[in-house]
């Protein structure tokens, strides 16, 4: 074992002997070719710099090198690793679902409903641009699936949720399925089959009399159209429109009770 500067070791790559001194100033040499131990370019070292030879004082035997070493460099390189490759896949499965979600939602019908978290996808054809353990300082991934959503009829869900809640309706109030709100979660999926938990939150609506409503309020301007709401039972709020809209004393609401028109809607 050989040690130059810095610590730096090499061996020898072949066995040598060294003649005895003819004198002092006449030493005894040999030539032998050396190896670096590590990788580097500090291993390039300049001609007649001086190594250490083994645990020998450099009184009693050293080495020189006859000529500059060569040969030394180190770089550091990416690879490609199984984990670049799945968190890249995972990313792009996620970003391919995504947009038929959006895709298959965008051509749904007015009756149609996508159940959220249903989404079921399966690989068709993918290719990596570099194996794994590919000397790369980036991947390219292709991939291609075939996506299933689970998508129920809104008529359906009406029926299902009118006959849980129509008897359970208060009385003086009224049950409307289009102030339903409807909360989904998957428990289950086997093959085509799907078990799911549905919830469903009735916004109940006072049961009114609107043609009465109509005749307190017809010729009424908005002012006092509004401070007669506000003794309805459940009213929170109302928002009155006349069109069209006549200045000064002709600004009331219309005086035939057929020319008005009322929404009730439940307070969000």
């Amino acid at each position: 074992m050989l040690e130059g500067p810095n610590n730096l070791k090499f061996s020898l790559d072949e066995s040598v002997s060294v003649s005895a001194a003819i004198s002092p100033t006449t030493p005894g040499t040999a030539s032998a070719p050396l190896t670096a131990d590590n990788i580097g370019p500090e291993y390039n070292l300049a001609k007649d710099e001086t190594l250490k030879v083994s645990n020998y004082p450099k009184s009693e035997i050293d080495a020189i090198a006859d000529s500059d070493f060569s040969g030394g460099s180190s770089r550091e390189v990416s690879s490609v690793s199984q984990s670049d490759v799945d968190e890249l896949r995972a990313s792009l499965t996620d970003e391919l679902e995504d947009e038929a979600r959006e895709k298959i939602t965008n051509v749904l019908t007015v009756d149609e409903v996508y159940i959220e978290g249903t989404t079921l996808s399966a690989e068709t054809d993918s290719n990596v641009s570099n194996k794994v353990g590919d000397e790369a300082g980036n991947i390219e991934l292709s991939l291609e699936l075939e996506v299933s959503v689970l998508i129920v009829r809104r008529s359906d869900l009406d029926s299902l949720a009118s006959r849980l809640l129509e008897n359970e309706t208060p009385q003086g109030f009224l049950f409307r399925k289009e102030q339903v709100d409807k909360v989904f979660k998957l428990e289950s999926q086997s093959g085509g089959t799907y078990k799911i938990a549905i919830d469903f939150e009735a916004n109940l609506l006072p049961d009114l009399d609107i043609d009465e409503i109509k005749n307190k309020i017809s010729g009424k301007y908005p002012e006092v159209a509004s401070d007669y709401l506000q003794t309805v039972p459940g009213f929170k709020k109302a928002e009155i429109r006349i069109n069209p809209r006549f200045p000064g004393k002709f600004g009331t609401l219309p005086k035939v009770k057929s020319n008005i028109s009322i929404e009730i809607s439940a307070s969000k």
